[in-house]
């Protein structure tokens, strides 16, 4: 997956897709820390809530879930400055 994105230099967005909680989730993971730009940290918010309405998931910080590095939306933001969420999908448990 890591080449993959490395291979797309105009890559915007990346989405990955786990299981289960009906959340949307973006950086940061391994921290508690806010995304420190705030016009990027605005725009995940701003994604995040705008793509909730779709499917009436919550949307959050991945650390509020849970505090966990090797995530692929904090790499993906990290490296390459790419938006980066990942639905935690159906069911809620």
């Amino acid at each position: 997956m890591r080449d993959f994105v490395r291979a797309r230099s105009k890559a915007t967005v990346l989405l990955t897709f786990h299981s289960f909680s009906e959340l949307i989730l973006w950086p940061w993971g391994h921290s508690d820390d806010k995304i420190a730009n705030e016009t990027d940290r605005k725009v995940f918010e701003t994604m995040g809530e705008e793509m909730s309405k779709w499917n009436k998931y919550t949307p959050q910080k991945s650390s509020e879930l849970y505090v966990a590095s090797g995530d692929t939306t904090d790499w993906a933001y990290a490296e390459k400055n790419i938006f980066a969420f990942t639905f935690e999908l159906s069911p809620t448990s």
